[in-house]
């Protein structure tokens, strides 16, 4: 995507970050960023949002300020007590974004304008500020911009019945940016990557719980969008449920089909545990799979999907097992 300049009638603040005469001790907001994304905070950030949440979202995580979402330090409230209508105006101001980012004309939306102000203007602030809730301004303003961002990313890698007309093109752009990079996110995949996001754990403190739309991950476990093909409408077009056959396979385990391997840790001969693997005498019987398929359909009409237990299946045999699903 080029990069354009954002208009000036935003009332963003733009200048260059300082060095001060005092510098901060510890970590700065900038430096974060810097180490996670090898770049600077800058207002090109706010031309994509998947850029944005990636940016809040690392500081939240690393300051441990996402918490104060779900528990305000004392004298604080959330959301704000002086903006009673916030959950409105993040839902407006992302869809008046999501249709500024399709090309860039007039103004952003002033909500996001003011609090990227704030963050923009506090770059070199110490992560230990936001943890202990010093700055408690600077904690509203990123946790509004998260959200802001993560209600943009609405649409983005998965199509939702719900999303108006405003910013198609920038939906579209999100979709083939995912496919062709494995990430919602300008920045490069290796450092950072944002993925379509399909729920969010009900319980737990962690800055994931705070994101509806879009997930992001920073490098360690690996993860890949892949999508797969849905029902045709024209099959069942009233279907509201889905099937799963349960393959409980192999139907027998012997004890045999453990055995112990070594190890990566050393110096285990005298504690009472170690390490193994799972390898079944039995390969996967094709053609009872293909049976329990053939009487799942004909007793539930389709089969959606195929589960079998971890390890079940040989790399070798997923071949031949896609191929048989294939056929049904």
């Amino acid at each position: 995507m080029p990069a354009v300049l954002v208009p000036p009638a935003t009332s963003m603040v733009t200048r260059a970050d300082h060095v001060s005469d005092n510098p901060p001790k510890g970590p700065t907001l900038a430096l974060a960023w810097q180490a996670a994304a090898a770049t600077a905070i800058g207002d090109e950030l706010l031309q994509w949002p998947p850029d944005l949440l990636a940016l809040t979202e690392v500081i939240l995580e690393r300051s441990e300020a996402y918490r104060f979402a779900l528990s305000p330090p004392v004298g604080a409230q959330w959301p704000p007590a002086s903006f009673p209508d916030w959950p409105d105006a993040v839902t407006d101001a992302a869809r008046r974004w999501t249709a500024w980012a399709e090309d860039r004309n007039g103004a952003i939306p002033g909500l996001l304008a003011r609090e990227w102000g704030v963050l923009r203007g506090q770059t070199q602030t110490p992560l230990s500020d936001l943890t202990e809730a010093r700055d408690w301004r600077l904690c509203e303003a990123l946790l509004t911009l998260h959200a802001i961002a993560d209600e943009a990313c609405a649409g983005l890698g998965i199509a939702l019945h719900t999303a108006g007309a405003d910013g198609l093109r920038y939906r579209a752009r999100g979709r083939e940016m995912l496919a062709r990079t494995g990430s919602l996110a300008r920045i490069p995949a290796h450092l950072i990557r944002v993925l379509p996001k399909v729920g969010t754990p009900a319980a737990g403190s962690s800055a994931r719980v705070l994101s509806r739309y879009a997930a992001v991950q920073v490098p360690g476990v690996e993860a890949r969008w892949h999508k797969a093909p849905s029902r045709r409408p024209i099959t069942q077009p009233t279907s509201d449920t889905v099937n799963y056959l349960l393959l409980p396979w192999p139907l027998r385990i012997r004890e045999s089909d453990f055995r112990p391997v070594a190890g990566p840790l050393q110096h285990l001969d005298n504690d009472p545990f170690g390490f193994f693997e799972f390898a079944p005498a039995e390969r996967l019987d094709l053609d009872l799979a293909d049976r329990m398929l053939a009487a799942a359909r004909h007793k539930g009409g389709t089969v959606d999907a195929v589960i079998l237990p971890e390890s079940a299946v040989e790399h070798s045999e997923i071949e031949s097992l896609e191929a048989l699903l294939a056929r049904h």
